[in-house]
């Protein structure tokens, strides 16, 4: 004959099974995420390739996201397939079309020009190389905005070989020592595995003196959005001396910005919110100006529409907000501009978490990721180590008293997708791979103590 067990003491005992279930996730989570947060874990391919897969999908999934009310607004002047026909389909950018983009965007009021077209060599066409070399010797005016153009970099041959600055027919007019406009560095790393563009090279050092570093272009925007009462030439001096003094923990320092000399795959991720087409879910991307009026956070502006105006039909357009001007330069006024090129025949596309996207989107793309979320980072260890408690006392619960009889390893999944909205807004810390991977240790532990249990059981059936 068996005694009924009491209630309370049945109440009690599965109190207790819970605390005892939940305690070993805990020991399994908590270490778990400790070990992994350390840099020669975490830096580990097998899972930097888990985090890259995670971030891509959270990128692809909130794309398009409404940016900040203070965000930088963008502008991109494109040399689309259209102004590539109408400037009958050269074989180089035409440097007085080029020119004419530039004047435009001067004239225009924007805060910084970047031009992403290569610059090295000289065009065939003489005349219009004279006219850009003479612009660019007179760019000194201190109400001009700074103007960026890339710098070639030559590879060495072999590793015994040095990178070299690739000289341009631009050089002599660049480098006066007034001159309002900078060169910086574009290039980016493409993923060997899967030839995804992910992550941007923060700076390049050629050579042993300080003349040789090279921040990146979204460095060097950052920098001189940043701090606008000096000369660009001061702006590029103090991040060269920055980045060429390292603390002793060796992170270095530039504008606001603080990071390892030797950066991490983390912090030189590119976070991609914009898109070359926006998805049929999404609204376009706006901000408030200084009048408060909803204004696009990026215009597009076909090159066309400035050079050509006239043989271009569809150079009319209006904002989303329903506030309509006809006046071109109002639309790139106040903002970063890019002048590149999206023309297929220009061979400048790259693949991105969110496609196939022109060079020139990359760059903008990156400005973004740092005027946005500054340098990613993973967070300090007692913050990680809290959140991870966090969820799996959240995940435990939830599945408790929600879904007892469910399988606890597809209900932490359900969890873990449910946090995507939270992981996007701490993106910035990169902290969603290292909370589900000990996540789903602890969970698979105690799926394999209930698969024990019910073993034992079954033998004891028999």
């Amino acid at each position: 004959m068996t005694t009924a067990m009491p209630p309370s003491s049945a109440h009690e005992s599965r109190l207790m099974r819970h605390l005892r279930s939940l305690l070993l996730r805990l020991m399994i989570a908590l270490p778990a995420f400790a070990l992994i947060s350390l840099p020669g874990i975490a830096n580990m391919p097998f899972l930097t390739e888990k985090e890259d897969t995670v971030m891509d999908f959270v990128m692809e999934a909130f794309q398009a996201s409404p940016p900040p009310a203070t965000a930088i607004p963008l502008a991109f002047i494109d040399i689309d397939d259209r102004t590539y026909r109408i400037w009958d389909d050269p074989l180089q950018i035409p440097r007085d079309k080029l020119l004419s983009l530039i004047q435009f965007a001067v004239a225009a009021e924007a805060r910084v020009i970047y031009v992403d077209v290569e610059l090295s060599r000289p065009s065939c066409n003489e005349h219009a190389d004279r006219q850009f070399i003479e612009f660019i010797t007179q760019y000194r005016n201190t109400n001009l905005p700074p103007l960026i153009l890339p710098q070639g970099i030559r590879r060495g041959l072999d590793e015994t070989e040095s990178p070299s600055l690739r000289s341009s027919f631009l050089d002599a007019a660049l480098n006066q020592p007034d001159s309002r406009a900078l060169r910086s560095s574009a290039l980016f790393d493409v993923d060997d595995a899967d030839g995804i563009l992910r992550r941007w090279r923060i700076f390049e050092k050629v050579g042993e003196t300080d003349d040789g570093i090279l921040p990146s272009t979204q460095l060097l925007i950052y920098s001189l959005l940043r701090d606008s009462d000096h000369a660009p030439r001061d702006v590029m001096a103090s991040i060269r001396a920055g980045l060429s003094d390292p603390t002793l923990s060796g992170d270095v320092h530039v504008a606001d910005l603080e990071f390892p000399a030797n950066p991490s795959k983390l912090s030189q991720r590119i976070v991609y919110n914009i898109p070359r087409e926006l998805p049929p879910w999404r609204e376009p991307q706006e901000i408030p100006d200084a009048e408060g009026v909803m204004i696009p956070y990026l215009e597009t502006l076909p090159a066309s529409c400035i050079t050509d105006s006239t043989k271009n039909p569809t150079c009319q357009r209006s904002y989303p907000s329903g506030l309509i001007t006809k006046d071109q330069m109002n639309w790139v006024k106040g903002r970063v501009v890019v002048i590149g090129a999206s023309a297929l025949e220009t061979r400048d596309t790259f693949d991105t978490p969110l496609g196939m996207i022109p060079g020139s989107l990359v760059i903008l793309n990156a400005i973004s990721t740092l005027d946005q979320n500054g340098i990613l980072n993973r967070p300090p260890l007692g913050f990680g180590l809290l959140l991870e408690a966090l969820v799996v006392v959240l995940g435990y619960g939830l599945h408790a008293l929600l879904a007892p009889r469910s399988n606890s390893f597809l209900f932490m999944a359900g969890v873990s997708l449910l946090m995507l909205p939270v992981c996007y807004v701490l993106f910035k810390y990169g902290v969603w791979l290292t909370l589900a991977l000990p996540l789903f240790l602890s969970t698979v532990s105690d799926v394999y103590g209930d698969l024990r249990r019910k073993l034992r059981l079954w033998i004891r059936s028999r």
